[in-house]
């Protein structure tokens, strides 16, 4: 049974009705039959019809006012007892009758009216009822789906706000009913918000992005729909907006997009070789290199077959590789082949590819490499290697010959790629193995290793020069070393005996520097000559008084001494000048070989009104030189200077000697003067031999100064002053006398 059934009013059986007219007529009648024949009994007659036609209904109303009617005629009307009315009766009968029955319709009809109004009240309650469950059950359906929903009025007026939008936005139901809701989430629309009310009111419906704020101030990404509601009338009423969360759903997209976006840069603009293939091998796509590299624009490419591209000897194999990619999807594949350009040349290329799903179909993806510069250089390394005059091999880290060159193999008498596999011990000697295994053992670290010299061989004493090269093929990791000897004994002897001319050459030029100072070297000696003579008068004086003064005797012989020794380092430094001996490479200072120098030419100096000044650094490490060669240079330098100002007399006449670190690892010396410059119609020449500026010079000085810098791997220069006279200096090397000598003695 329904609710509206449980809720109808109950239905009066007919005989109860019609029994309550007559009861209700009975009970008038009674109540006035005490009165009299009079009208006033009328009034409980008129309370019985409407009580029976409230409660009857209109047909028992009826009968009760004819029962009435005749209770009255017979009871209340004269004549009484009788149904005969008198006429002067009839007519308040007759109203009363009419009366009666109006009152009883009335009555009736109000009685129905109320029933139907009541069971509409009824039924209205019972529908808003069944209403409000269903709404409550549709609520608690919003409130179990995570998608956040809320209505608004057409105000924006929040006015229900389920548990998915006080999970997302962190506000809670009561705290956002009755508030806007553009202002709470801090809407950010993607177009002005007239424009989407307009939609919305034109269609019923919106639908787009929307950026709202949470309550804990972070920004969201929502998708975002409205649907519009309309009253009976058309009337727009409220809106439901559904929102779900798509930030981190547009972050992936973003970030697909970007990789995209990244992924197409790097295969447009990338400078590889770019190409997509289908299983049918057609040409899908290509990148704007990869055409242009062949001589095609990529819509010349797309569409065609992938072995049109290549050289007709490697179509085969290209094709076999594709069939092996896509055999084996997933491993990456790599091959050399030649493709062929569009004017008909021929590009090596290294290509790696491999088969891949993409969008439903099977493809292979493949980067090509230029290797042409590479094929190019294995060609000429390898006709290096067979034809050079040199004995070249590769030796590997297990000190095994990985190949030898036909000289190489020769000359150790084995045959052709004889030498493949053998251990260095083997072919030279386990002795001779030994001693050169420490500088292979260098390589193998990473170390260009060199050396040079001489060794008893069975061709007889040669010169020999070996390097070895650390090889790298693809790794950081030294694989292999590249070895080279050669055979340099005539040009050292070459270059022996231009040392020895050169060593001569230049003690000619020191004797004849000698010769320029000799007044100066007479001089300097004559000094300390004269004050061991003065001091020996003195000591014989200091004798040959009554009471020899023993102690003024010691001064004065110490004094001698002194004096002594000064000539003979005078003399010393001289010889060393003057006599021919054999270039010999020491360590020494710098300062040093400066200081002996200044000594020598001090007297010149002052003979000449030339006025020195010495700035020698600090702190400089050594260089690896021959004194006496380093000090024909500096005295060189200095007595050029001293001629270059004979003509000066409009101002001072300096010299300026001064060292200093050039670079790391490299000192350099300078000679500046004051003197007249340099002549730019000969500047260019100063270093070439026998030429000079002096009417009695030999040309030779500067030149052979250059030779003995060159020597020491130095570089020695002339320059023009800002104001006045030349600056000459050079570079020496610190350190070295690190060369490496290996005993590379051989056997037959």
């Amino acid at each position: 049974m329904s609710k509206r059934e449980i809720l109808a009013p109950r239905e009066i059986p007919a005989v109860l009705r019609y029994s309550l007219a007559v009861a209700s007529v009975a009970v008038a009648l009674l109540a006035t039959l005490p009165l009299g024949p009079t009208v006033l009994t009328s009034p409980p007659f008129f309370l019985a019809v409407i009580l029976t036609a409230w409660f009857g209904g209109g047909r028992p109303g009826l009968l009760a006012v004819l029962l009435s009617a005749l209770a009255l005629a017979y009871v209340h009307l004269p004549p009484i007892y009788t149904l005969h009315v008198d006429p002067p009766n009839r007519v308040p009968l007759l109203l009363f009758g009419v009366s009666a029955v109006l009152v009883s319709w009335l009555s009736a009809r109000m009685k129905r009216t109320l029933v139907q109004l009541r069971r509409a009240r009824d039924e209205l309650e019972t529908r808003v009822q069944e209403r409000t469950v269903e709404l409550r059950d549709q609520a608690s359906l919003l409130d179990l789906t995570h998608d956040t929903v809320f209505a608004r009025d057409m105000n924006d007026v929040i006015t229900y706000w389920n548990r998915g939008a006080e999970e997302l936005y962190g506000w809670g139901r009561s705290e956002v009913i009755g508030k806007t809701s553009h202002e709470v989430a801090k809407t950010i629309f993607p177009e002005p918000l007239p424009d989407i009310n307009r939609t919305l009111l034109a269609t019923g419906r919106w639908e787009g992005q929307l950026i709202h704020t949470k309550r804990d101030g972070r920004q969201i990404v929502v998708a975002s729909r409205w649907a519009l509601q309309r009253d009976e009338h058309g009337r727009p009423v409220a809106i439901l907006e559904t929102n779900n969360d798509i930030t981190e759903r547009r972050r992936a997209e973003e970030a697909v997009r970007e990789s995209e976006e990244q992924w197409r840069a790097v295969f447009e603009n990338n400078p590889t070789m770019y190409f997509m293939v289908d299983a049918a091998g057609t040409l899908l796509s290509v990148n704007p290199f990869g055409a242009q590299q062949l001589g095609h624009a990529v819509d010349d490419l797309v569409g065609r077959p992938l072995l049109d591209l290549f050289h007709e000897e490697d179509r085969a194999g290209v094709q076999q590789n594709i069939i092996a990619c896509l055999d084996q999807v997933g491993r990456t594949m790599s091959w050399e082949s030649r493709k062929v350009r569009k004017d008909g040349s021929v590009l090596w290329v290294r290509e790696t590819a491999r088969a891949m799903l993409l969008k439903g179909r099977m493809v292979v993806l493949a980067v090509c490499e230029d290797i042409m510069e590479r094929r190019r250089a294995e060609y000429f390394t390898k006709h290096v290697f067979e034809s050079a005059p040199d004995r070249m091999f590769i030796i590997g880290a297990d000190y095994r010959f990985r190949r030898g060159n036909p000289v190489f193999e020769r000359f150790w008498a084995l045959p052709p790629g004889g030498s493949a596999g053998r251990h260095l011990a083997d072919v030279i000697g386990m002795v001779d193995f030994e001693r050169v295994k420490p500088a292979l053992d260098r390589c193998l670290r990473g170390e260009d290793v060199s050396a040079a010299g001489w060794s008893d061989t069975f061709r007889g004493r040669r010169y020999i020069g070996v390097s070895f090269t650390p090889l790298r093929p693809d790794t950081e990791r030294v694989e292999a070393i590249l070895g080279i000897a050669r055979d340099v004994t005539d040009q050292m002897l070459a270059i022996e005996a231009l040392q020895k001319t050169q060593a001569e050459l230049a003690h000619v030029t020191r004797v004849t520097t000698l010769g320029e100072l000799a007044a100066s070297i007479v001089h300097e000696v004559n000094q300390p000559l004269a004050a061991i003579v003065a001091d020996a008068n003195a000591s014989l004086n200091w004798l040959d008084l009554p009471d020899p003064r023993l102690d003024m005797v010691r001064q004065t012989l110490e004094a001698m001494v002194k004096e002594g020794h000064r000539a003979a380092d005078v003399v010393k430094r001289i010889r060393q000048l003057a006599t021919k001996t054999e270039p010999h490479k020491s360590r020494l200072e710098v300062s040093d070989v400066v200081r002996d120098v200044l000594s020598l030419v001090e007297p010149e100096l002052r003979d000449h009104d030339v006025t020195l000044r010495v700035e020698l650094a600090s702190g400089l490490r050594p260089v690896f030189g021959d004194r006496v060669q380093l000090q024909q240079v500096l005295l060189n330098l200095i007595m050029n200077g001293i001629e270059a100002m004979k003509a000066v007399t409009d101002r001072p006449r300096q010299i300026l000697i001064r060292s200093h670190q050039h670079q790391p690892g490299t000192i350099v010396v300078a000679v500046r003067d004051s003197g007249v410059g340099l002549d730019p119609q000969g500047a260019d020449r100063i270093f070439d031999a026998f030429y000079t500026t002096k009417p009695d010079g030999l040309g030779m000085g500067l030149s052979i100064s250059r030779s003995i810098i060159e020597a020491h791997s130095g570089r020695l220069w002339a320059s023009g002053n800002d104001d006045y006279g030349v600056t000459l200096q050079f570079t020496l090397p610190t350190g070295g006398g690190d060369e490496h000598e290996l005993d590379l003695n051989q056997r037959p």
